[in-house]
C-alpha cells in the first residue's frame, strides 16, 4: 500500500510502498477513505515534538472496516470507523471515571510506536519496521488498529465530517460542552483565540449552548468571517487590534470564559488578561515540548482566575464523538463548513506547505481525504527583503527564519535565546520575532514583525548591536522593506 513516511524531523514525507501486516488479536483493518492534515502531525515532523522514527503519520481518519483479527467484538467488515489516537482499554481509572482521552494504554503506543502490544504491522520496502504514529497512522491507504482505537458510526456520514470530529470537532467542541458545560450562562462572554478546525469546533458548541456574547479572535479575516457564520457574535483581527482593548470594548469586565486553541504563550497570556474577576481559561492547543508561559501571580490570585487544560476535548469520547455526527446529521452543527480545498495522497507535502498560510480547508485523496487546518499567516517574506538589503546582503545560507513559518532555508539555531535577549521588544501578543542571521557564529534577530499580513514591521533589533552594523542606516533598509512590503503583499 501507499503511505506517507516520516524519516527524520525536518524532511518531507516520503509516499512509498509499505508492507502492512495481517490485523492479529482484537485487531481490525480499515481502507482510509478521509485523513486530517492536523497541527499536530506538523508538530512532530517540524521536531516540536518527538516519537519513533520512521513512522506512518496521520492521527485523525475515518475509513471502513475490511478485516477483522480473531477476538475482535462488536465490528465487522463493512463497518464505517472513526479513527481515534487515543485508545481507551476499558480498564485503567481514566476509563472507567468516562475519561478515556487519559487511559493508561496510551502510554505503550507511544513508548513503543506500536499497537496496544508494543509491536508494529508495518515494514517498508528494504525489510526495516515502520512505527505507527499514536496508534493510528492514517496517512496511508491502509491501517492496522487496535478495536479499542476506533468507533463505529453510521454508514451514512460523509467520512471527511467524521474525520474532523475524530479530532478537531471533539477538541474544540468537546471543551466548551464538557467544561464550561452549563456553566454557559454563569457568566458573560466566551472568547475562543484561534479560528481553526478546533477554535471554529468550539465556537459552533457555545452558540449551541446558548453563550453570549460569542468573541472570536484571529489574526484572518477569511477565518474571522467563518466564525461568524458558525456563530460568533463578535470578532477580533488581533493582527490588527489590540486583543485585551477589543474585549473591554465589548464586556468593560472580561469575559468569563476563554478558550486558547493555538497553543502559544503569548495567546494563552492575552486570554488570561481578557478574564473577568473568576473567569476560567481553557488551554486546548499543543505547543513545542518543553514550553512554558509565565502568568502574573498576583493576578491569577486576587482576580480568582483559573487556567486549565482540556485534552481530547476532556469528556468521553465513545460516547461523544457519535453524539457530535447527529448533531451534525441534525443540522445543528455544520460540519461541512470546516472542508474546503481537497488534495491527493501524493500531494500530502503540499498541503503541510501550504498549511501555515491558508484557512480551514479539506483534501481529497483518491480513495482518501486530507482535512488540512489553519496555522497563522506566514510573513517570513518580510525577511528575505531585509536581508538583501543588508551590506552585504544575507546569503541564503545564513538567512534563519522560524519552523512552520515557510522557511527559506532549513531552519537553524536556538530561538529560545532570541526570545529572551530581545523580550523587551515583545510587548504585545502578536509580535514575534521574523527571523534571524547567523553573525560570526552568534544569532542576531533581523527583524520583527505582527503575524498578520501584509506584515508591520515593528522593529528592527539589528540596529542594537554596533559592532556589526550602523543603526541608523539598518532602520533606514527596514523601513524600505517595510514599505516594499506594504505596497506588494
Amino acid at each position: 500500500m501507499k503511505a506517507a513516511v516520516l524519516y527524520q524531523a525536518g524532511q518531507p514525507l516520503q509516499l512509498e510502498d509499505v508492507q502492512l501486516n495481517e490485523p492479529r488479536d482484537g485487531e481490525v483493518l480499515v481502507r482510509v477513505h478521509a485523513a486530517g492534515v492536523c497541527h499536530s502531525d506538523l508538530h512532530y515532523m517540524t521536531g516540536d515534538l518527538s516519537c519513533r522514527m520512521p513512522v506512518v503519520l496521520g492521527h485523525e481518519g475515518a475509513g471502513i472496516v475490511e478485516q477483522v483479527g480473531p477476538g475482535v467484538r462488536g465490528l465487522a467488515a463493512g463497518d464505517s470507523v472513526v479513527l481515534m489516537w487515543r485508545p481507551r482499554c476499558g480498564k485503567c481509572a481514566s476509563c472507567a471515571t468516562g475519561r478515556p482521552a487519559l487511559c493508561a494504554a496510551v502510554k505503550v503506543l507511544v513508548a513503543t510506536g506500536g499497537l496496544l502490544d508494543g509491536t508494529s504491522r508495518l515494514t517498508l520496502a528494504d525489510g526495516r519496521p515502520a512505527h505507527h504514529f499514536l496508534g493510528v497512522s492514517c496517512f496511508a491507504e491502509y491501517c492496522v488498529v487496535a478495536e479499542e482505537s476506533v468507533i463505529k458510526i453510521p454508514a451514512t456520514v460523509p467520512k471527511r465530517v467524521a474525520a474532523l470530529a475524530g479530532c478537531a470537532v471533539v477538541t474544540g467542541a468537546g471543551a466548551v460542552l464538557n467544561v464550561m458545560g452549563t456553566e454557559a450562562s454563569s457568566g458573560p462572554g466566551v472568547l475562543i483565540i484561534g479560528a481553526g478546525g478546533v477554535g471554529l469546533s468550539a465556537v459552533m458548541a457555545a452558540a449551541l449552548v446558548g453563550a453570549y456574547p460569542v468573541v472570536v479572535a484571529d489574526v484572518s479575516d477569511e477565518r474571522l468571517a467563518l466564525a461568524r457564520s458558525l456563530g460568533a457574535t463578535h470578532t477580533v483581527n488581533s493582527g490588527q487590534d489590540d486583543l485585551v482593548s477589543a474585549i473591554r470594548d465589548v464586556l468593560p469586565d472580561g469575559v468569563q470564559w476563554a478558550f486558547e486553541a493555538v497553543g502559544k504563550p503569548e495567546t494563552i497570556t492575552a486570554g488570561v488578561r481578557c478574564l473577568r474577576p473568576t473567569g476560567t481559561l481553557v488551554a486546548i492547543g499543543l505547543a513545542k515540548s518543553g514550553q512554558t508561559v509565565s502568568l502574573p501571580i498576583n493576578e491569577l490570585v486576587q482576580k480568582d482566575i483559573r487556567v486549565v487544560g482540556s485534552l481530547y476535548g476532556s469528556g468521553n469520547t465513545v460516547i461523544q464523538i457519535p453524539r457530535l455526527l447527529e448533531l451534525h446529521d441534525a443540522g445543528r452543527l455544520d460540519l461541512e463548513k470546516l472542508i474546503g480545498t481537497q488534495y491527493r495522497l501524493e500531494d500530502i507535502n503540499q498541503a503541510y506547505e501550504r498549511l501555515p498560510t491558508t484557512s480551514v480547508v479539506a483534501v481529497h485523496v483518491g480513495v482518501c481525504t486530507l482535512v488540512r487546518l489553519p496555522m497563522w499567516e506566514s510573513v517570513t517574506g518580510a525577511a528575505w527583503v531585509a536581508a538583501q538589503s543588508m551590506h552585504p546582503p544575507v546569503g541564503p545560507s545564513h538567512l534563519i527564519t522560524y519552523p512552520g513559518r515557510h522557511p527559506i532555508v532549513e531552519p537553524v539555531g536556538d530561538f529560545d535565546l532570541i526570545d529572551e535577549r530581545y523580550s523587551y521588544l515583545r510587548t504585545a501578543p502578536d509580535i514575534v520575532p521574523l527571523a534571524a542571521h547567523d553573525y560570526g557564529g552568534e544569532l542576531h534577530p533581523l527583524l520583527w514583525a505582527r503575524e498578520a499580513g501584509p506584515a508591520r514591521i515593528v522593529a528592527d533589533a539589528l540596529g542594537h548591536d554596533s559592532r556589526s552594523f550602523d543603526s541608523a542606516e539598518h532602520r533606514q533598509l527596514i523601513a524600505r522593506s517595510a514599505s516594499w512590503l506594504t505596497g506588494s503583499l
